[in-house]
């Protein structure tokens, strides 16, 4: 772990079994704080092709109106092996259609709260997502920004 550095770290298996719904809440917050402070903020699992975009993807859901399937191919504009597994992609429809107003409204998120009237966009531009995938560390999610 580096000095100056906050980490949330997710144990979670690329399996389509594995819920990495129940972990939408805590991941979402975490990247929405760093933006609300200016930092980046690294999203990442071992290939970052599943997990990591999974998170990613409900992050954009919950302060955009982008569906699933949107921010999945927003997220492939600036990383095109970006790939939910089945398991993943069936949680974030779900997610979608159930919860991802809940998630917006209880944490206070709103639609573009970050940084109000623009929207996320791939690659990186003035204004947009600093949201990088990489590899993983002893096979966890891990998200970090800098302090």
């Amino acid at each position: 772990m580096l000095e100056g550095v906050k980490y949330l770290c997710i144990p979670a298996a690329d399996s389509p079994s594995q819920n990495l719904t129940r972990h939408f809440k805590e991941s979402i917050k975490f990247i929405h704080e760093c933006r609300l402070r200016g930092e980046g903020c690294l999203v990442h699992c071992l290939a970052g092709v599943s997990r990591s975009v999974t998170l990613v993807i409900a992050y954009i859901m919950t302060v955009t109106d982008f569906g699933w399937e949107d921010a999945l191919h927003t997220v492939r504009a600036g990383r095109s092996c970006a790939n939910p597994n089945l398991g993943f992609q069936r949680q974030l429809q779900e997610f979608e259609k159930h919860e991802v107003h809940e998630v917006t409204v209880l944490q206070g998120l709103g639609r573009y709260a970050a940084h109000p009237g623009k929207v996320p966009v791939f690659p990186h531009t003035p204004g947009s997502m600093e949201v990088e995938v990489g590899e993983a560390h002893r096979g966890h999610l891990v998200q970090g920004h800098l302090t």
